[in-house]
């Protein structure tokens, strides 16, 4: 009895862990190959709410490549963004143009339109720097730090090639380090 009443406190802490750890950006310091630039790749983890028909397996993940930069004399902003996507794991819909429709609600208001680039293979979309801030901060504008609270809470919805909507939900972590890298804070 109290072996199972072990392993049942066991696979609690395991579960709470791994909840928590899906909502983390894991930073990886890199090298750009042909450059030879150093940058940062933090990657978030999400999960499906309305899971694709084809890769269902597969975990939503939003990338972010920025790169320190050091400081100007004005310390405006201390960090570049280099490029942004959210893979899929599944074809997406693409619209006429070559791009994807994106509908998002972020911290359970109302739901927002965009559209975002597509990749070659279909499973990923690309996002660009005003848009991170409307990810992380709920505002298009670079974020004026000590004014308002981060976004703690997005959910996207996007059209499965040949399918239905799929529906990812991505539980924001402090995106301080974050915004900071990919030069989305204003410092004045």
């Amino acid at each position: 009895m109290r072996y199972k009443a072990l392993l049942s406190v066991v696979f609690f802490f395991c579960v709470v862990y791994s909840l928590d750890a899906q909502s983390a950006w894991i930073r990886s310091d890199k090298t750009d190959a042909f450059s030879g630039d150093p940058y940062s790749e933090f990657i978030l983890a999400g999960h499906y709410i309305q899971a694709p028909s084809k890769g269902e397996d597969a975990i939503p993940q939003i990338t972010l490549r920025c790169r320190d930069r050091p400081a100007n004399k004005q310390k405006v902003f201390r960090g570049d963004f280099l490029n942004a996507h959210l893979s899929t794991g599944t074809v997406l819909d693409r619209a006429t143009s070559g791009n994807v429709s994106v509908v998002f609600r972020l911290d359970d208001g109302k739901p927002q339109t965009d559209v975002w680039a597509i990749s070659t293979d279909g499973t990923a979309i690309f996002f660009n720097d005003v848009t991170l801030d409307t990810l992380l901060w709920g505002h298009f504008m670079p974020h004026k730090e000590n004014t308002s609270p981060p976004v703690k809470k997005i959910v996207l919805m996007l059209d499965e090639a040949f399918a239905g909507k799929i529906v990812m939900q991505f539980d924001m972590p402090d995106p301080s380090v974050v915004s900071e890298m990919c030069g989305v804070t204003i410092h004045r």
